[in-house]
Formats: structure tokens, sequence, C-alpha cells
């Protein structure tokens, strides 16, 4: 007990001495830069359908993220951006999947140092890929919506101190439905990880979609389901002030899904679930 209270008597100490200091958080991207994270995503939790027994839902996914910063201009970076290496295992609803490999992704982003992406290109490789999602109803949009959120920090551009806090807003429509996400950080602390120093950010995330229409992709004969989610969580990041870049993030949180669809020529049925989240992601190079 005295020992976890001197631990926890250190590190007010350790913050409190450092809460003068103001720090310009901002992505520096410079021509030839690479990063390379590995992300890991466990989902789990169950889904009642149609008031039958709950299925489990326990699933895992990792892929690699590497972004190339081909230029600058005028501050705002053209960066390279291709997940590979995907693998995909787990029970889902019933059905089990072990290491299951998903085709790369590759597209193109404009970023300025803040964290705003605008300007997302599928590489032209993809193209076909990219005219089939569409077809069915998926796409990516230019301003950014549905690329890994990490790639959007949207930092202030007023240096930030200790126990600064910033907002983060997103209001769009996504697969024809209204999606609002915000997100309220604060900068809370620098942290030492084998002997470099960081600086720490937690955020609470909540982004909700109401009961939307959205069209089953693919069935082009279904009706239209409704759909309604919402994600609630905390995300704790290590950011790297010096080299402009985030060294770790993690998100801990929970999916409420509701759905109403309606079988080929049936009646509508209800499913519902609720999952808990952990992503982690970790520069790797």
């Amino acid at each position: 007990m005295l020992t976890r209270t001197l631990f926890v008597s250190l590190a007010l100490l350790m913050v409190a001495s450092v809460s003068g200091w103001s720090y310009q958080l901002e992505i520096k991207d410079k021509p030839g830069v690479t990063r390379t994270y590995r992300l890991e995503l466990h989902e789990a939790g169950h889904a009642t359908y149609a008031g039958k027994r709950p299925l489990n839902l326990n699933m895992k996914a990792s892929f690699l993220a590497k972004e190339q910063v081909r230029s600058v201009n005028g501050g705002v970076a053209s960066v390279a951006f291709s997940a590979t290496d995907f693998l995909f295992s787990g029970n889902v609803l019933g059905k089990t999947a072990a290491n299951v490999q998903i085709p790369s992704l590759h597209y193109t982003f404009d970023r300025t140092p803040q964290g705003k992406v605008s300007n997302v290109q599928v590489a032209d490789g993809q193209k076909d890929l990219l005219a089939r999602l569409k077809a069915r109803g998926y796409h990516l949009d230019n301003n950014g919506t549905s690329i890994p959120m990490y790639q959007q920090m949207n930092f202030p551009i007023t240096a930030m101190s200790i126990g600064d806090g910033w907002g983060m807003k997103l209001d769009t429509h996504l697969l024809g439905m209204h999606l609002n996400a915000k997100a309220q950080n604060t900068l809370v602390g620098e942290r030492v990880i084998n002997g470099k120093k960081y600086v720490q950010i937690n955020g609470n995330i909540d982004m909700a979609i109401p009961m939307s229409a959205l069209d089953v992709p693919g069935n082009a004969d279904a009706s239209t389901v409704d759909l309604a989610m919402r994600l609630t969580g905390k995300a704790y990041t290590l950011f790297d002030v010096d080299a402009g870049e985030i060294y770790r993030s993690t998100f801990s949180g929970e999916i409420s899904v509701g759905l109403v669809g309606k079988k080929f020529g049936g009646k509508k049925e209800r499913i519902g679930g609720k999952f808990n989240m952990q992503i982690i992601m970790q520069k790797v190079d």
C-alpha cells in the first residue's frame, strides 16, 4: 500500500513539474518519410436474433499500415498509404474462421500538419475493386471518414500545455446514413519509454448513427435495412513531439448495434448486439 502511494505521488509530481511547458502538436511530414504501424483489433460480445438464443462473437484481426510521404506543398503533405498482411480469426455469430487473409488496400490522401485529411484516392491498380465496392454501396470518400482514425488527429493550431484540451467533430453521411462523431482530447503529461520522451493524450470518443436506412450491399432485391449504432470509449495516445508522429495509441470501448431488416419476401426481424472492442496501434518502423 505504501509503495503504491509513493508511486502515485511521484507520478503526480512529475506531471506537475512540466505543467508550465507548452507543446506544438503537429504531424511533421517531409518527402521520403515512412512510418509503419501494426494494428490489432479484438472484439467480443453477443448478438440476439429474432428472440433466439444469443450468439457469441469473439474475433481478432491485425494488419500492417504503412504510409510514405510523397511530397509537401504549402505545408500539405501527399501521402501514399498501404494496409497489408491482414489476418482475421475468431467466432462470428456461430461461424468459426481461422487466419483468414484479406486483400491489401492502397490509397493516397492529403494531410495538413494538424492531421486534417482530404482528397482520398484509391490506387490505380484497385480502380476495378473500388467500382465493385461502389456498386455494392461502399466507398472511400474524399474527406477521409472511411480511413483509419489515427490519420485524423486534428491537432489544434496553437501550442498546448499540460491539462489543455480540444475537441474534434465529424458530421457526415456514410452509406446513406448520418454519422455523427465527436472526441474530447486532453494533454495529460509526459511519459518516458526506453529513454525516449513522449506526451500522452487521453481522449473520450462518442460516435453515433441514429436509426437510418442502409441498403444491403450486393442484395439488390432485398428490402432496406434500418441500422442504429453507438460507439463510446477511451483512447490513449503517446505522441513524439520531436519527430511529429504517433508512437502508440490504444482504444477501448463498447459498441451497441440495433438492426431491423426483412428477409426476402418475409417479415421484419430485429437483431441487437453489444460488443467490447480494443484496438492497439504500435509504431514498428
